[in-house]
């Protein structure tokens, strides 16, 4: 993809990249002013640098950035010839392909990638190619619009050549992109569901149109964050579709049926990251995806006063829980001497030592002052208990 990077920026890189960032900067520093051996690009804020190089933002001094950096920051990421065959040596020729398409590269004849090729790869907006470009694992939140089972299939792109970026609302998501010599068919189908079933979603193949594939090629994307996992679907202002691996796609192929056990968060619309000094709470419970909805609002002395507008999102594909997410549990306060409470994690006012689901805020006097006057845990605590034995 093409997400490129920083300055004031995040740092996305695995334990075997450490070791290699750690060489890349001396290598970094002796070819810094070797301008002749450099290309750069434009770089938007959330674009991921494809490969070591250096990042400019606002006339600043360029600083090194790792590969899989995230931007927070528009700027201009400059990469030398020596860094994308390093890349290219190490990683095999699909990867050497997909930096080529990430990095905008271009022989004297072609021109920059743009629109929807940057993640789709070259051609993709091109009306004049016959392609389709389809996700074959749309969720139920959105499926359910059209009355469709899910998975269900979105078409990011039809016949008429216009493409529709990825936009996967809180897992790693398919992409299948195909070429075709001639597909007659293809022609009158637009970005929409795929409510008719002409595309095969085990193959993206517009169905009649087998026998003339040329080309068929995947790509995986995901969320940077999860959207609302409750009706109606609402992407944050922050929203941005960062590349993932056929590995995670595997691992979000077993999407959480209605009914199964799975864990999950719920927090408040407005507060899902401490980082930000918000006030708010999180709740962690392995259930059902209904549980919340069924047992926690309106039924919850403290969903009720702290819960306004839960959003709530599975732990899946690399998502994070409510501790990682910088929410800690509570330690102390009103009720816990009586009930014997020491933390909610778990939290033993649903159902005891048989409680399923945790409680973690980013402030614990913030926490009791909400409550105060409103919820008394010594006495709410039992009335849950008794009111919703089928919860715990």
């Amino acid at each position: 993809m093409v997400k490129i990077v920083m300055s004031t920026m995040t740092m996305m890189v695995t334990a075997e990249d450490a070791s290699s960032l750690l060489q890349f900067s001396e290598q970094q520093t002796a070819v810094a002013h070797q301008a002749d051996a450099r290309s750069c690009v434009s770089a938007d804020v959330g674009d991921v640098a494809p490969v070591m190089g250096s990042f400019t933002a606002n006339d600043r001094e360029a600083v090194v950035v790792a590969a899989g950096s995230v931007a927070e920051e528009a700027g201009t990421f400059c990469y030398t010839e020596q860094d994308v065959l390093l890349a290219q040596r190490s990683s095999g020729s699909n990867t050497a392909r997909d930096l080529e398409e990430a990095l905008g590269m271009k022989g004297e004849n072609e021109t920059p990638l743009k629109g929807c090729e940057i993640q789709f790869g070259r051609g993709a907006a091109d009306p004049d190619q016959i392609i389709s470009i389809v996700d074959p694992t749309v969720p139920a939140l959105f499926c359910d619009l059209f009355n469709l089972t899910s998975p269900c299939t979105y078409i990011h792109r039809g016949g008429d050549g216009k493409c529709a970026s990825p936009a996967p609302p809180h897992l790693c998501d398919k992409y299948i992109k195909v070429t075709y010599s001639k597909c007659d068919g293809l022609k009158d189908v637009k970005q929409t569901m795929d409510t008719a079933g002409k595309f095969d979603p085990a193959t993206g193949v517009f169905k009649g149109c087998e026998k003339f594939v040329t080309s068929t090629d995947a790509t995986y994307w995901a969320p940077n964050k999860p959207i609302s996992e409750t009706p109606p679907p609402v992407y944050p202002d922050t929203y941005k579709a960062l590349k993932c691996s056929k590995s995670q796609e595997k691992q979000a192929d077993s999407r959480v049926p209605k009914g199964a056990a799975q864990t999950y968060i719920a927090m408040n619309r407005d507060c899902t990251d401490p980082a930000t000094g918000c006030a708010g709470g999180c709740y962690q419970w392995k259930g059902n995806n209904d549980f919340f909805s069924s047992c926690m609002v309106d039924k919850s002395g403290a969903v009720k006063v702290v819960m306004l507008d839960p959003v709530v999102t599975p732990v899946l594909g690399g998502q994070l829980g409510c501790k990682e997410l910088g929410f800690v549990p509570l330690t102390d306060g009103p009720g816990f001497a009586e009930l014997g409470f020491t933390t909610t994690d778990p939290d033993n006012c649903y159902g005891g030592n048989k409680s399923i689901v945790s409680f973690f805020t980013t402030n614990q006097k913030w926490f009791w002052a909400q409550l105060k006057g409103k919820v008394d845990p010594a006495t709410d605590c039992a009335k849950w208990q008794k009111d919703f034995p089928q919860c715990y």
